[in-house]
């Protein structure tokens, strides 16, 4: 309509055919949604006779229609004028203790999950430890220095075989 073509209604809940002036006001009051005007089943024949009805001048009168009634500068002003009445009342005396409520019950699963997760980690930090403890004394036996002994001229010849040509 806004590039002065005809319009045409037709919807799942209904149809109300080509947007004409005289019809335009039922149906902008249904929200263009088809059913501004009863009507029986849309069959093919309603449909044909219809659609048989286009006029060029419809493109224009549609035009004409969305600049009287559909221009931003006319909603805006619509707008501003419906947010200056709309007045806020004032809030319940116990909006901010609701208000808090609901923040608290909504945060407490989260809060929950942080204290299961901060345990999990300090057992995890635990066990680390002790783990580091553990291997400690077992460096410090002679059992691992004994093997630690044996095992160097090992190491010395998988380096010397790394480096050498044949590999």
């Amino acid at each position: 309509m806004a590039c002065g073509r005809a319009a045409y209604v037709f919807d799942l809940g209904g149809m109300d055919g080509w947007v004409t002036a005289d019809r335009y006001p039922a149906m902008e009051a249904d929200a263009f949604g088809g059913q501004s005007r009863p009507r029986a089943a849309v069959d093919r024949e309603a449909l044909g006779r219809e659609l048989r009805g286009y006029r060029v001048e419809m493109g224009i009168t549609n035009r004409e229609l969305v600049l009287a009634h559909h221009t931003a500068n006319r909603h805006a002003q619509e707008l501003v004028a419906l947010l200056r009445d709309a007045r806020p009342g004032a809030p319940a005396p116990d909006a901010p203790m609701r208000e808090l409520a609901r923040l608290t019950r909504q945060s407490w699963p989260a809060r929950v999950r942080g204290l299961r997760a901060a345990t999990r980690l300090q057992h995890a930090h635990a066990r680390q430890a002790s783990t580091e403890r553990q291997l400690e004394a077992f460096r410090r036996t002679r059992r691992y220095r004994l093997a630690q002994a044996l095992g160097r001229p090992f190491d010395v010849l998988r380096r010397l075989r790394r480096k050498s040509p044949r590999g």
